[in-house]
């Protein structure tokens, strides 16, 4: 791995990084807890939507889905896993980022 060290000008980016990190953490256990205390009071009182000056909160009840538990079929089927993976193989791409951990 290339490491870079960085000087001292920019410790200030980085304690304000791992400052914010740890207050978007809390906002979003605030966010967590009041969204379920919401998702509660609707499912309750079978509410599906409700509209105000400050939000619009919609109930999208809960679904169910299917998927391919493919690590089982590589395990169970190695050949035909090997057939579907060469003909069905798509290349994804991610933008870079950095990502902070504050410690």
């Amino acid at each position: 791995m290339n490491e870079i060290t960085f000087g001292q000008e920019y410790m200030p980016i980085f304690k304000e990084l791992a400052y914010m990190e740890e207050e978007a953490k809390a906002l979003k256990r605030k966010l967590d807890a009041a969204k379920a205390e919401i998702l509660k009071a609707m499912e309750e009182n079978n509410i599906k939507e409700v509209e105000n000056d400050f939000v619009k909160i919609t109930y999208v009840p809960a679904t169910e889905s299917w998927a391919v538990d493919w690590k089982a079929f590589e395990f169970e089927e190695p050949e035909m896993y090997e057939d579907i993976a060469k003909k069905f193989n798509k290349k994804k791409f991610r933008k870079a980022y950095v990502r902070v951990t504050p410690r």
